[in-house]
């Protein structure tokens, strides 16, 4: 295998176009062309899309200093299911989720802040609302249980299987 010169190798780095990594393209959400993308600091990207009852929101980033996200409301309360892939998120009550975990939680039409500590973060939201709301917790009563008792504005883990739903029919 012939060694390249040094000038050669010099060469082919200088002239070598730098990686770009555009964040928003390895985002679950990119997929929506209709999709608000934003970027809320240097390091925290977001998308959000909004269709009838449902909004679906993802933010991304390495963070390099702690910060605040924001959820989107609207002008009634919103039933969350949270996906936490990377990082931890701290709720104002000073509950925290870990990384891997699947999560719920009620906001009103105050804003809900979590707060996202200096590290990797990477999480999806599904708000739901409106009659979608109501008709997933007839389906879930354990979901359903967990929302009728509310002592905090977040829900107890339950388990989301075919055989805890209810039938609709």
């Amino acid at each position: 295998m012939p060694q390249k010169n040094i000038f050669n190798l010099w060469k082919e780095t200088i002239s070598a176009k730098p990686i770009s990594k555009d964040t928003f393209k390895s985002m679950h959400l990119a997929i929506l062309h209709q999709a608000l993308q934003q970027k809320q600091t240097e390091q925290l990207f977001l998308i959000q899309f909004d269709i009838q009852d449902f909004v679906l929101y993802e933010s991304k980033g390495h963070l390099q200093s702690i910060t605040s996200l924001s959820l989107p409301t609207k002008d009634m309360e919103i039933l969350w299911l949270g996906f936490q892939f990377h990082g931890k998120s701290t709720f104002s009550s000073g509950k925290v989720t870990g990384p891997d975990t699947l999560f719920s939680f009620i906001s009103t039409t105050d804003n809900q802040c979590l707060t996202l500590p200096s590290e990797k973060h990477w999480a999806l939201f599904l708000g739901i609302s409106g009659a979608s709301k109501q008709q997933l917790l007839t389906e879930f009563p354990l979901l359903r249980a967990q929302y009728e008792q509310q002592q905090t504005n977040i829900l107890k883990s339950v388990p989301l299987s075919y055989s805890d739903r209810q039938s609709t029919a």
